[in-house]
């Protein structure tokens, strides 16, 4: 079994915590002004014996939560809202670009909606609202629709879920203040990217997943690429790189009919045409086998196995974020650099 990515492993502390009865402090990052380099929809938890899980601000901020957390960790109740400010030299020293300020809020576990962790151990897209005022009242929007507390404000509510549902959308962790005093976080679980194929290219897509802290695996013939399709979600990818339709067609297949976010097959224009005529005797719709991204990658005239990498990978993040940069699928232009020198 893979060891869990970080943030799946606050999760499981924190239950851990719950479960043994043990009082714990759960801070986030509600608003950002400044921090180049500082990673969005992290958590800091800290429970009454000072053991700590996860990370904000890669720890400039955990002297003033913990000042701010000890009076929640004795009761076992309240929210605040704590602002900080990092000089520059501190958080470059602490290994961020620059400095900033930040408004954290800080929480009892007693305060967090269970519907928050239910969606964070099912690896769901959530959304968690706070109003500046009164931080302990919240409102918290699944990506499935469904929805539990309130603000106080029927109206507000309303606004802040479309809202919400635009940010959920984009597949993109969000920190932001809304109407005023509302504050929105967006979290996304960790992404899995399924690569099917063997050789230098999966070994470079791989290895460049493990750079972005993807939970990456892959996956050499159809029976071990089914096993691991279960459970992939909206967030996760799949990477067809293989050229056997014993194998290709019959994955594809089940990622399109799954809940795979993004799909992706390596292959000149023949090699798609191909598959999509297999993908349509197994009974798929044309609109879904147009949203295989085929050729995969964003057109950057990718040549080396390293340079394809980063094209699939951020054609994975791109369409994630809901942004349509040039991507080969949609390009007539040659697919390989060389190739296009030649036709030039």
């Amino acid at each position: 079994m893979p060891t869990p990515a970080p943030f799946e492993q606050l999760v499981r502390t924190v239950d851990e915590w719950q479960r043994e009865g043990v009082g714990a402090v759960l801070a986030r990052v509600a608003e950002y002004r400044g921090f180049g380099g500082a990673r969005r929809g992290e958590l800091l938890a800290i429970n009454v014996r000072g053991e700590q899980a996860g990370e904000l601000l890669r720890g400039t901020a955990t002297a003033t939560i913990l000042a701010s957390a000890t009076p929640m960790l004795s009761r076992r109740r309240g929210a605040a809202i704590v602002d900080v400010r990092v000089p520059s030299d501190e958080a470059v020293a602490a290994g961020l670009s620059c400095g900033g300020e930040a408004t954290i809020i800080a929480a009892s576990l007693s305060e967090v909606p269970d519907r928050l962790w239910a969606a964070l151990r099912m690896r769901t897209s959530v959304a968690l609202a706070a109003r500046s005022s009164s931080p302990e009242t919240v409102l918290v929007v699944s990506q499935d629709g469904a929805t539990a507390g309130s603000l106080g404000d029927l109206d507000l509510d309303t606004r802040v879920i479309d809202r919400v549902r635009e940010l959920l959308d984009t597949g993109v962790a969000v920190a932001e203040r809304f109407a005023g005093d509302v504050l929105l976080q967006i979290y996304h679980p960790v992404r899995r990217l399924l690569v099917v194929g063997e050789g230098e290219l999966a070994d470079a897509i791989l290895r460049q997943a493990e750079l972005l802290e993807w939970d990456s695996t892959w996956a050499a013939d159809l029976e071990t690429a089914q096993r691991q399709l279960v459970g992939l979600g909206s967030s996760d990818g799949v990477v067809v790189l293989t050229h056997s339709a014993a194998v290709d067609a019959p994955v594809l297949a089940a990622a399109l009919r799954g809940a795979v976010g993004y799909v992706g097959a390596l292959g000149s224009r023949g090699t798609q045409a191909r598959r999509a005529d297999q993908l349509r005797a197994l009974g798929l719709e044309p609109g879904e086998i147009a949203r295989i991204y085929g050729p995969v990658g964003l057109d950057i005239r990718a040549s080396a196995p390293a340079e394809t990498a980063v094209a699939i990978c951020a054609e994975i993040l791109a369409v994630a974020a809901g942004r349509q940069p040039i991507s080969l699928r949609d390009s007539s232009r040659p697919i390989h650099a060389e190739a296009e020198a030649v036709a030039v």
